[in-house]
């Protein structure tokens, strides 16, 4: 095991650390100010780089032509993939309109009963449909349906 003292990195005293091997400073008071010097030392080094590497003549941007028409060309192109995308896109992905909206409220309105398709036939051969102003389900009878238990002789 180690022995001996060691020597502060800040202020050079020499000290017996706590910690063998992690400890670097005789006490908490020269961490914190070799952390504030080192700390404020780069940021000092990097204020002066940044004004270094300014450019002495600044230019004012001005418009012109070629700035507006290449604004012009890129707004133009945006607008197009959009429109090609929409135009690829598949009916059942696109959002409804005000108009497709109206053309559904028209049908509900037009159509009082409409034939409810998962449902089977009463026992007696009528259709179920769904009323749209009651919200109930109602039976009509069929015309056309002949009933095969009625037919055996």
């Amino acid at each position: 095991m180690e022995t001996g003292n060691y020597i502060c990195h800040l202020c050079e005293k020499e000290y017996e650390p706590t910690k063998r091997g992690r400890q670097k400073f005789c006490s908490s008071k020269c961490r914190k100010k070799y952390n504030y010097h080192k700390n404020r030392v780069s940021s000092d080094k990097s204020v002066a780089t940044e004004t270094i590497s300014k450019p002495s003549k600044l230019k004012v941007d001005e418009m012109s032509f070629a700035g507006v028409g290449n604004a012009a060309t890129g707004t133009l192109l945006a607008d197009g993939l959009k429109e090609i995308v929409k135009a690829f896109q598949p009916e059942e992905n696109k959002p409804v309109t005000k108009k497709d909206f109206q053309e559904l409220k028209t049908l509900f309105k037009k159509n009082r009963y409409c034939l409810i398709q998962n449902m089977e036939r009463r026992y007696d051969g009528a259709l179920p449909y769904f009323d749209m102003a009651t919200n109930t389900i109602v039976y009509f009878s069929d015309p056309n349906y002949s009933n095969p238990t009625h037919n055996i002789i």
